[in-house]
């Protein structure tokens, strides 16, 4: 299954019709992705609570959460265009795009404890940082806002995946609270068009080739993908550990040898996104997405050439010899991998019987034949099973 993203070529095949995303989760995503890529992203990251009379009044549903947003979203909506002159902020000409998840897990003492994390595309100088942050929260006032800046629209993946945890957490788990009305929302300009289905078709053997690419990549760039697991995890502890120390210590500002070390981490960690944001594709096992017309072309032209050439892409793999995408014919078992690699091994079983005595032959014969008939009593079964299926269709 193919399709096309209206702002960039992003190509997306489906190998696999159990690889259900979360509704929720997707209306998420997409539009994060989308403002990423037309708009440079989201630039700040927000928590809001609400104080305890704030909170009796969302118990004795004299208010809501979607309401009290709804007024806050408006007007800072307003402050973003007209600019805070008094903190010496300009305004901007274009809209305001935000997105916000909401969580009601129940505090130590068993009572619902609301708050909602909130992305939005507002970026202020430094200087100015502190005053905005303060006038900010007193237009929410419900509680507590506490602001956070997003370094790098590279960084805002992280951002995106704890909104979409707390998203998900909050659909699955039941200690999450019941929440009146919608539990997310997104600003209407930041929403990304639909997705437009081009074409539909039988997979073939992509499901194989996609797996393969997968497999490449994970051990050509595997260094990579462990050093930024690895250093996501160091940069959360070294979080935790400036907000401990603050905590403990009563001081505004943590310690300089834990900001040096979040420093580091952080340059690190941006290399190594830097290296992966470089490649042309992601891929899982079920799913791969191609960035750009040139990279989906190219894809292409490898997985359905059987003699596709050896000067490849380096982020391609070796294919077996023979397999060729074939768009629109039912996948039939006799040339997967599995099989294509066994018929292989037979081949080289017939060749190295010329190069041993009888008696070392007369052995392999024996179990060569021992793993055929048992494969061949698989294969048949499953032969007759996909014929039936491809008759059915």
């Amino acid at each position: 299954m193919a399709y096309v993203y209206t702002a960039t070529i992003q190509v997306v095949w489906y190998a696999h019709l159990a690889m259900v995303i979360r509704a929720g989760a997707r209306t998420i995503t997409d539009p994060a992705a989308y403002l990423a890529t037309v708009r440079e992203g989201y630039t700040t990251f927000a928590t809001l609570t609400f104080d305890d009379d704030k909170r009796a009044a969302l118990v004795a549903g004299t208010t809501t959460i979607q309401r009290e947003l709804t007024r806050c979203m408006s007007a800072w909506g307003k402050m973003y265009s007209r600019g805070l002159k008094r903190q010496g902020i300009p305004g901007n000409n274009d809209d305001f795009d935000y997105l916000w998840v909401v969580e009601v897990p129940n505090n130590s003492d068993g009572e619902p404890n609301p708050h909602i994390h909130l992305l939005m595309r507002w970026r202020v100088p430094h200087e100015h940082f502190a005053a905005w942050a303060k006038r900010l929260e007193s237009a929410w006032g419900q509680g507590f806002a506490k602001l956070e800046k997003i370094k790098s629209s590279k960084g805002a993946g992280a951002y995106i995946s704890k909104v979409i945890g707390y998203l998900c957490k909050g659909q699955s788990m039941s200690d999450q609270g019941e929440v009146r009305g919608n539990r997310y929302g997104i600003s209407e300009s930041a929403r990304a068009p639909g997705w437009e289905t081009l074409t539909k078709t039988q997979i073939d053997c992509m499901g194989q080739l996609i797996s393969d690419v997968y497999d490449h990549l994970t051990f050509q760039y595997g260094a990579d993908y462990r050093d930024r697991k690895r250093l996501n995890e160091a940069r959360t502890k070294t979080k935790e550990a400036i907000k401990k120390a603050v905590k403990d210590s009563g001081q505004r500002k943590p310690p300089a040898w834990l900001k040096k070390q979040e420093k580091a981490i952080e340059q690190r960690l941006t290399k190594v996104r830097s290296r992966l944001d470089a490649l042309p594709l992601r891929a899982n096992r079920y799913q791969i997405i191609l960035k750009g017309k040139a990279t989906y072309e190219e894809f292409m032209a490898w997985a359905s050439n059987p003699t596709y050439p050896q000067d490849r892409a380096l982020w391609l793999p070796d294919k077996p010899e023979g397999i060729a995408f074939n768009p629109g014919a039912y996948p039939k078992p006799r040339d997967g991998l599995y099989f294509s690699r066994l018929r292989q091994t037979f081949q080289e079983t017939k060749r190295k019987r010329w190069a041993v005595t009888d008696e070392v032959c007369a052995h392999m014969v024996e179990q060569t034949l021992s793993v055929q008939d048992a494969t061949l009593d698989a294969y048949n079964d499953y032969d007759a099973w996909a014929n039936q299926q491809a008759g059915s269709t």
